[in-house]
This record gives structure tokens, sequence and C-alpha cells, in this order.
């Protein structure tokens, strides 16, 4: 584990790592909106944390890995580096 979080945001991405993790049954029962949220909350007590993390933290390096990623949008991230300065879209 980490002794600070990879990015300011990071629970937005473990959002997002849950969301890909749940893509699949999402989209093969064409759930709305609704469904969805339904069907997200009870994933409560069974999630495999360890895949989320880790998914959540690949998805956090790929952002910074990132050569083209807009500076506001890192910016939101809470993401610096070098690398990023200039690339404004």
């Amino acid at each position: 584990m980490w002794t600070r979080l990879p990015c300011q945001n990071f629970h937005l991405l473990v959002c997002c790592a849950i969301l890909d993790s749940e893509k699949q049954k999402i989209m093969d029962r064409k759930y709305g909106f609704n469904e969805i949220l339904k069907h997200i909350n009870e994933l409560s007590m069974k999630l495999d944390i360890e895949e989320i993390l880790s998914k959540s933290e690949a998805i956090c390096m790929q952002i910074k890995n990132c050569k083209v990623c807009p500076k506001h949008d890192c910016i939101y991230w809470g993401i610096e580096g070098e690398h990023l300065l200039g690339h404004i879209n």
C-alpha cells in the first residue's frame, strides 16, 4: 500500500475502476441510470478490493504517463509533473 494517495482525487478513480469492473454486466442488462445506481450500491461488501485498488492505481498511472493530457485535467486529478506543462487543449 502507499504512504499517501497516488493522486488528489483518487476516490474518483476508484469509482471508475468499479464501473470498469461492472461495465459488461451493466451493458448486457441494458441498465438505465437508476438501475446502475442500485447495482453499484448492492456491491457493498462484495467487491474484490485488491482488484479495484490495482485498477484504480493503473488508471492513475495511465493518466500520469499520458503525454497529451490537458493541463487542466491533470490539475483536477492532482497530478503534477514537468512533462505536463504546456499540454493544454
